[in-house]
């Protein structure tokens, strides 16, 4: 029968080969990503980064006038920099999820010869602000959180609160409705350029959810005489557009929606065809395929998301045309025009309808 001494000596040496075991791997996961965060900082990120010793250079400082003059057409430029906070305050029977948007405004100038870089900030008065106080009982967290990742697990009502980004996903959205709206001149006064701490990619990616109705509950919203459809959801997915940006993408994933930005490009109107040829041959050339190889990427792509593009329009594989089912701007407008009515309920009228938000 083994002595005691040599059981507890057994346990305690476990204890230390797991404790050790885990000092390892956490040493290891660290070690792994300050070398991945010093190779992104030599590959990419040195190159967005200029020592302040180089505008002392006034070689430098023209040639930074020259492109700021031949972008905005002037060397004098009014901004808005945007940026957002948000917080979850608990109650007895609800919690409540608020955001805050915030603009200040700045001017940065060019003047004299070599130039001198100035910049101005504005007055306090002059920023912009959008505020947003969303309450909502603890029975109806599932409802406006994401009920599939709350049913994985079993919750109070608190965890659901802690598992759930209401709060961040309003913020974003307050963001972005802020730069919305002074790109639309509502706040504008001379505003040139907006500043976001956001990508294109990373917003398309935090809300790229699927295009069915159980992942998007305004699905069936009434907008005007009619109630928005999962074709509409289609269309918006495949906003925004911008060939200098590459939107959208024609790669694999989801190549129907660079078709959309073709049709409507093209002016293709609802029952007309869009002869598929021309912008195969262009994007054949930027890939460097021949166009056949492009269509058969096409095919594969066809087959796996038929379901999707048969509910926007009819692909003929004989004729390489396509032809659209109904008008995608004025989809596109109606999806803006519910945009700018939640958030105006939302961030201008103070109310928050969590039954159809």
């Amino acid at each position: 029968m083994p002595q005691k001494g040599s059981i507890i000596s057994a346990i305690f040496g476990g204890y230390r080969l797991a404790l050790d075991l885990s000092q390892k791997r956490y040493t290891d996961l660290y070690t792994e990503r300050a070398a991945n965060a010093i190779a992104f900082y030599n590959d990419f990120l040195k190159n967005l980064i200029v020592k302040f010793d180089n505008f002392q250079e006034a070689s430098i400082r023209r040639k930074i006038h020259g492109e700021v003059e031949s972008f905005f057409g002037r060397d004098e430029i009014q901004f808005v920099a945007i940026d957002g906070t948000c917080k979850k305050d608990p109650f007895t029977d609800f919690m409540v999820f608020s955001s805050v948007a915030y603009g200040v405004r700045g001017e940065i100038s060019f003047q004299g010869n070599p130039p001198t870089i100035k910049y101005k900030r504005r007055g306090m008065d002059e920023d912009i602000s959008f505020v947003a106080y969303v309450p909502v009982p603890f029975a109806e967290i599932e409802d406006v959180a994401n009920s599939e990742r709350l049913e994985d697990f079993l919750v109070t009502d608190q965890d659901k609160v802690d598992l759930s980004n209401i709060q961040s996903t309003l913020m974003q959205l307050a963001e972005v409705y802020l730069a919305y709206e002074i790109s639309r001149s509502t706040f504008s006064n001379g505003v040139h350029l907006i500043l976001m701490d956001h990508s294109p990619s990373s917003i398309l990616a935090s809300v790229e959810v699927g295009t069915s109705k159980d992942k998007i509950g305004l699905l069936g919203y009434q907008v005007g005489q009619r109630k928005l459809e999962e074709r509409d959801a289609i269309v918006v997915y495949a906003h925004p557009f911008n060939e200098e940006l590459g939107l959208p993408s024609t790669k694999r994933f989801r190549m129907y929606n660079a078709l959309v930005a073709e049709v409507v490009k093209q002016r293709i109107r609802t029952g007309r065809q869009l002869d598929m040829t021309d912008f195969a041959q262009r994007d054949a050339a930027q890939k460097n395929i021949t166009v056949d190889e492009w269509f058969e990427e096409w095919k594969v792509h066809y087959e796996r998301n038929q379901p999707a593009i048969n509910k926007i329009g009819k692909y003929d594989p004989k004729n390489r045309t396509f032809t659209p089912s109904f008008d995608y701007d004025s989809s596109w407008r109606d999806s803006v025009r519910l945009f700018e009515d939640i958030c105006y309920q939302l961030f201008k009228k103070k109310r928050a309808r969590s039954s159809n938000i």
